[in-house]
């Protein structure tokens, strides 16, 4: 009997190290596209997201691929090639998600894209409605002064503006979703993102000393991305 406890108790051992470590392995796997999307790494980023989504777990579980796409979309997105961010969210089925956190990030996502490109700026504010329906926060104050901009209505786009608070904190605030691999605010966009649409908002309201701010902290950014570098070129700067 003691034989056979000992054998059931290995055999418990082997599985739980299994599950843990096949566990672990399908973290990193989220993870490290991720972390190589932080460091502005976004080519290899994106091959990674590639690569693990033609994993079996992601086969296994199709959930999971909407939020690696969209990953992927904001890799592009960065990296200044907002034509293929499009396509790419294009290729997402929103009927079947449940996760509101991937649809909030869907909708700004493809409202940026639109905008940053002056296109369709009726579809752009409609998927900025449908984003606030969700989460009508404090982050988003900034997206919707760069709305109301390039609608001409600088007023409002001001007003925006005012009611934005930037984040008292300077670590980074990061909401991750592990359940949903959806990656929703970063640094990046507190620091970078939020402060162009400002700055650009405040440009299109022909306000230049106001925007020159939101630019600078905009530019200060280390590693090379597609807003940083609109941002200097906006105030004048020539790339490093």
């Amino acid at each position: 009997m003691s034989h056979l406890l000992d054998f059931v108790y290995i055999y418990l051992c082997v599985f739980l190290v299994i599950f843990i470590g096949l566990t672990l392995l399908r973290l990193y796997s989220f993870m490290n596209p991720l972390q190589l999307m932080a460091k502005g790494d976004y080519a290899q980023a994106i091959e990674k997201m590639k690569k693990t989504m033609n994993t079996s777990a992601y086969k296994r579980n199709p959930k999971l691929k909407k939020p690696m796409v969209y990953n992927i979309a904001n890799c592009h997105n960065r990296a200044g090639d907002l034509h293929r961010s499009l396509a790419v969210l294009d290729e997402i089925e929103l009927e079947d998600i449940k996760d509101n956190k991937l649809l909030y990030c869907y909708h700004c996502l493809y409202a940026i894209n639109l905008l940053l490109l002056e296109q369709e700026l009726e579809n752009a504010g409609e998927m900025l409605d449908k984003a606030r329906e969700l989460y009508d926060n404090n982050e988003l104050q900034p997206l919707l002064a760069l709305r109301e901009s390039c609608r001409g209505d600088f007023q409002a786009a001001l007003e925006y503006v005012r009611n934005y608070q930037p984040p008292q904190s300077k670590k980074k605030k990061t909401v991750l979703s592990l359940k949903e691999t959806t990656l929703i605010y970063d640094a990046f966009i507190l620091e970078v993102e939020n402060n162009y649409f400002i700055g650009l908002a405040y440009l299109k309201a022909g306000k230049q000393e106001l925007a020159a701010p939101y630019l600078q902290k905009a530019a200060a950014w280390k590693i090379k991305n597609y807003y940083s570098a609109k941002a200097r070129e906006a105030l004048g700067e020539e790339e490093s």
